[in-house]
């Protein structure tokens, strides 16, 4: 919703200004956001990469305690 600020009159000019939610917290640029979610989902995987390799050598380790891999 934007809000409508004006000024008086002068002639058939009323001067303002309208404010909506971007102009209190604007926005990052596009560019801006693609890199930070990129550099999450980098990250994300980063994480899933060391927490598979502990999964699979707890398992592994599961396994040969319990004999079923020698």
């Amino acid at each position: 919703m934007r809000f409508w600020l004006s000024g008086p009159r002068i002639g058939w000019f009323r001067p303002g200004i309208s404010l909506s939610h971007e102009d209190l917290h604007p926005r990052l640029p596009s560019w801006r956001r693609y890199e930070l979610r990129h550099g999450l989902q980098e990250a994300a995987l980063d994480d899933a990469r060391t927490v598979n390799a502990l999964l699979e050598k707890i398992a592994i380790d599961w396994l040969k305690e319990h004999g079923y891999l020698k």
